[in-house]
This record gives structure tokens, sequence and C-alpha cells, in this order.
């Protein structure tokens, strides 16, 4: 007990900091323990002692012990006993440090994507100064904010998956009303490419309703609902997008990026039917449910 100098302690640290297992039989009468305590002083309560050597990075760190208060003979297999735990105790030490490691190497990852965001945003409004259509300058921005959406969300799920009502909420609520959005349906996880592809799509849908659609009214409303449905092939991600209470609208005039965008869906796996009744957009979006939880 107490605070002691390590420069009294040389020889055995020395030992001790090359990740040997120091075996004292009896304190007193080992020769190569520099510092003993006199006899007129307080009794030690310890006697015989292992010291088992934690290193990181070839540095000692920490130190685990066995002590008894009378001298001992230290079998071998208390000595491999101890050795053992101690090659648990590092294992452990470095899981945790990697993990610090990884969750740091990650918050940097997601600072740097964002300021990549923001460099292309500020890029394009450099490079799109002289263009006429403003129209269109607007839309890409708008584009790279629910790209961003999707990002900040699926970082927070530290990059494995991200929950479909969360990423809908979170782009819809940017560009429309949300309190005019119905979502429904089963708690559904995906993966990053199925996430950035959907915020798109959403995006899309929810910018067309706003400007032209159910949202551009009062008394407009729209619905996303989704299901996970059995067809025998395998579980099917299927989105149903439903406009209500919204001006006559027909298909879109011109085929822009948004259209070929929310055509093409999530890929040749999956399948896009939109049409446009009187009511708004009617659009249903399936996707094979393993591709769409795949990282």
């Amino acid at each position: 007990m107490g605070v002691y100098d390590r420069a009294e302690y040389k020889t055995a640290l020395n030992g001790l900091e090359q990740g040997l297992l120091l075996a004292v039989r009896a304190a007193r009468d080992n020769i190569w323990l520099d510092c003993v305590r006199d006899e007129g002083a307080e009794a030690d309560a310890i006697r015989a002692q292992l010291l088992m050597p934690i290193l990181h990075q070839g540095r000692l760190t920490h130190c685990l012990f066995v002590q008894c208060c009378k001298p001992r003979d230290w079998s071998d297999q208390e000595l491999a006993f101890l050795r053992a735990v101690t090659d648990r105790a590092q294992a452990a030490a470095a899981s945790l440090e990697a993990r610090a490691h990884q969750e740091t190497m990650h918050q940097e990852l997601a600072h740097r994507l964002k300021n990549t965001l923001a460099l292309v945003q500020a890029l394009a409004n450099q490079s799109l100064r002289g263009v006429e259509n403003r129209d269109a300058v607007k839309a890409f921005e708008k584009r790279l904010i629910a790209l961003a959406s999707a990002h900040d969300l699926l970082m927070r799920q530290e990059w494995q998956r991200g929950d479909l009502e969360t990423l809908a909420q979170e782009v819809l609520m940017r560009v429309a009303p949300i309190g005019r959005c119905r979502l429904e349906g089963p708690r559904v996880s995906l993966g990053p490419n199925t996430s950035t592809t959907l915020s798109l799509m959403l995006h899309e849908l929810g910018t067309n309703a706003v400007k032209y659609g159910a949202l551009s009214v009062e008394g407009g409303e729209v619905s996303l609902v989704w299901r996970i449905v059995d067809n025998g092939a395998g579980e099917t991600l299927s989105l149903h997008w439903l406009e209500k209470g919204g001006p006559v609208i027909g298909p879109p005039h011109q085929s822009g990026f948004g259209t070929r965008l929310l055509k093409a869906g999530f890929g040749h796996q999956g399948s896009a039917t939109l049409c446009y009744p009187e009511t708004g957009c009617d659009a249903v979006f399936t996707l094979p449910l393993q591709q769409a939880r795949d990282n």
C-alpha cells in the first residue's frame, strides 16, 4: 500500500517491461528485488507474489497480480493460469481499444462526408452560376440535401442499416408538410444502398406532390404504405405512394432526371409502376426484402 519510488524497483520493472512474469517466493529473501522494507518498519502483509504485465504497443500499462501473506512456492499450474487470465485481459483491452478507434474513425468519416457534400454543393453553385434554368440548379441542390439525410441516418446507425420510417420522415419533412403525409408499415431496416436510393425517390415524390400534386392545394394528402409480401419465391418489400385530394394531373410531359429515377425504382431486381389518376400520383415500388437489407 502507498506510493513507491519507481527507481527503487528498477530491476523488477525492467523484467515486467519485457513482458516477463515475475514470481516472488519470499520478498525479503529475494536478492534481485532492490528495495525491501527494514525489519523495524511496519510488517509487510505481502510475502509472496506473482506479477504478470500487460503491455500496450510495447509499453507496460498494467499488471495482474496474485499475493500471499506467507512465503510460497508457486506451482506451474498457477503460473499457467495467471498467464491465461492475462492473455484474456489483454485481448479484451485490445478489443475495447479497437472499438474506440473504429468509433473515432467513423466520426471522422462522417465529418468528412458532410464536408464533401457541402463542397459539391458549393462547386455546383459556382459552376452553374451562368445557367439560366435556376429551377434545375435548385433541384440539384435539394437532391444533395436528400442524399445527406440518408447519410446522416446511416451514420447514426454506424453505417449498418437505416430504419425505413425514420428515413421517410427525415426526407419528406425537408420538402413537404409532414403532417399531411401518412406513413404506415412494419419496422424494416434498409441497407446503405437501398437507403440512399429510397431517399432520392421520396425526395422526387414529395417535391412533385408539393409543386403539382396533392400537397399543392389545401386538403390534399399523401400516404406511403409499405408491406412485406411473401409471393412463394421469397419475401418482397412493397411500397405504395398514393396522393389524394390534389388537382387533376396527367403524366409528366418531359422525362427528366426525377422521372427516370422513379421509373428505374430499385433496379432490375425490383419493379416500379407509376400512374397518374385524377386523384394524383399513384406509384408502387417493389424490391426483394433480402436485397433491401443487404449492405
